[in-house]
């Protein structure tokens, strides 16, 4: 069973971000090791997974993968996307496929797995420090670490638990991985912010 996942993330993941397509955003501010991103909006299928970091991200993406692969009430097929994203919760972790841009809330096809639920951002406002090398959970933690620290003494609070964001395949060399921690951030008051900024189905 591992060797068959392992095969479809070598498949279906992207080695480089090249000609991937990922959610667009502006870059409103930016410190000496991040960025502050303005997402206008996108669309993610997410599957909640009660799970450790490290096999998390693997027992997600098989129903994740059959979802974009056809298995949906249209029997269509979606294009794959960067980045795959991992964010704790109040159990385990939640795994988020980003949708295509050319797919909206509504005419997305209904999921085979129950597990699977759309949600959509919408101007969200994120704090992202990017870094190479491997997925591991200590790795997240150190980076995670640094941008908390670093944005402390701003303007900007941060809301919630961090996301990792992967945009490559497993094989690609940690050395040319992007890898990016993500937290939304807010200078108003998060859960006002956030709650107006998702929906979700």
């Amino acid at each position: 069973m591992r060797q068959t996942l392992t095969l479809l993330l070598l498949l279906a993941i992207p080695s480089s971000g090249l000609g991937i397509e990922s959610p667009d955003y502006r870059v409103l501010d930016a410190g000496e090791s991040y960025e502050i991103r303005l997402y206008g909006g996108y669309i993610t299928a997410d599957v909640h997974i009660d799970s450790s970091f490290e096999r998390a991200g693997n027992q997600a993406f098989r129903p994740l993968f059959r979802f974009i692969s056809g298995s949906n009430a249209a029997n269509q097929k979606i294009s794959m996307t960067a980045p795959v994203e991992q964010q704790a919760t109040g159990q385990g972790y939640r795994v988020s496929f980003v949708m295509p841009s050319d797919l909206d809330f509504e005419s997305l096809p209904e999921p085979e797995d129950d597990r699977i639920q759309f949600k959509q951002h919408q101007n969200v406002l994120v704090a992202a420090l990017r870094y190479k090398g491997s997925w591991s959970k200590s790795r997240f933690e150190r980076y995670e670490t640094e941008l908390r620290t670093a944005l402390a003494s701003t303007s900007y609070q941060a809301c919630g638990s961090a996301i990792v964001a992967r945009y490559n395949a497993p094989f690609t060399p940690g050395f040319l991985r992007r890898n990016e921690v993500l937290l939304k951030v807010s200078k108003g008051g998060c859960d006002a912010d956030l709650t107006a900024l998702e929906n979700s189905r």
